[in-house]
């Protein structure tokens, strides 16, 4: 059945208003606000003729408003772009003409950094646009449809020009209920969002931290090359589910190691994004309280972030420690 993310989070909006949804450094939104600061952007983005089935790329280094353009783009039925402002001109040109976009969102800092070769509508971010702030903060009509274009996630163009992958709302809704199957999401939940804002896995720590109504905690980039950095937030906010990629993880754990530290406040930790070993996987998962899970996670952007998982559920399995972690199953 198909159930909209626009309805999910109104939905947790209502039930628990007071609950924090987003955190970044000293920033906090509870849901409520949250969604008033949506619903304004999404009534201002209309007046600038954003409407259904429109897509409008994000540039942008303000990491929350980044995400309240997203949740406001969906409420008004059209599609985001996101693109990494720290990418290559010629990769932020190619995205941009390749998709034909003809609005983006900017802060006034990628403004300055970010030369485009097109013509585009440019809109503010919400904090630094004080017009944002006369429209209405009621909700508006979900217009999400099942086929509705939620966003378009360029690949990384390694074998040739990057290409553009349209991922609908009804893709969204399918693999949310498959992680809040497998994962167990709960709104007790607190995760930790580390993904570049380019790839499709941010997508997915927004999408399973805010459609179940949990926090979505923003790892400032400075942090995630440095492992005691990585740790001290993670510890902090007690963070209960992450998603890294392998080199990540390894440079985590080779810290936690060698400070006689472990993660026994997460009840989920994913890695995936690359290939990585059973070896890696055992010692990975001692540094986590017994109950903990630890899986395997993989999937290609055409196939809506992700498609497999794989979960060792015995310690005493029979595996070759020297071999990839298996896919898993669908």
């Amino acid at each position: 059945m198909f159930v909209s993310f626009n309805t999910l989070f109104k939905n947790n909006c209502l039930i628990s208003p007071q609950r924090l949804a987003l955190r970044y450094k000293n920033q906090v939104y509870s849901y409520k606000a949250l969604n008033k600061r949506a619903n304004q952007f999404a009534y201002y983005l209309k007046s600038k003729g954003v409407e259904k089935g429109t897509l409008v790329s994000i540039i942008s280094e303000n990491y929350l408003e980044r995400i309240i353009a997203i949740i406001s783009l969906w409420k008004l039925g059209a599609a985001y772009l996101p693109i990494d402002p720290n990418y290559p001109s010629t990769r932020i040109n190619f995205i941009i003409n390749d998709s034909k976009v003809g609005f983006v969102i900017r802060d006034n800092e990628t403004y300055k950094k970010v030369v485009l070769n097109a013509t585009l509508t440019s809109i503010l971010t919400d904090d630094e646009n004080k017009d944002v702030r006369t429209f209405p903060t009621d909700d508006l009509l979900d217009f999400s449809e099942y086929n509705d274009i939620a966003y378009i996630a360029y690949t990384s163009g390694s074998t040739g020009n990057p290409k553009g992958i349209m991922i609908t709302q009804g893709n969204i809704s399918s693999i949310y209920h498959a992680w809040e199957q497998v994962y167990k999401l709960t709104y007790d939940d607190r995760h930790l969002q580390i993904a570049n804002f380019g790839f499709d896995v941010c997508s997915g720590d927004i999408i399973r931290a805010l459609g179940s109504g949990a926090q979505l905690v923003i790892c400032p980039p400075e942090f995630i090359a440095e492992p005691d950095k990585l740790y001290e937030l993670l510890s902090r906010e007690l963070i209960t589910i992450a998603e890294f990629t392998p080199i990540m993880l390894r440079k985590l754990i080779s810290y936690l190691d060698y400070k006689g530290l472990n993660l026994h406040f997460m009840r989920l930790l994913i890695c995936g994004s690359d290939g990585w070993y059973l070896k890696e996987y055992k010692k990975f998962r001692s540094f986590l309280k017994p109950q903990a899970r630890l899986i395997n996670s993989y999937g290609t952007t055409e196939a809506t972030i992700d498609s497999t998982y794989f979960e060792m559920e015995e310690e005493n399995c029979q595996f070759d420690e020297q071999s990839f972690v298996p896919l898993g199953r669908p």
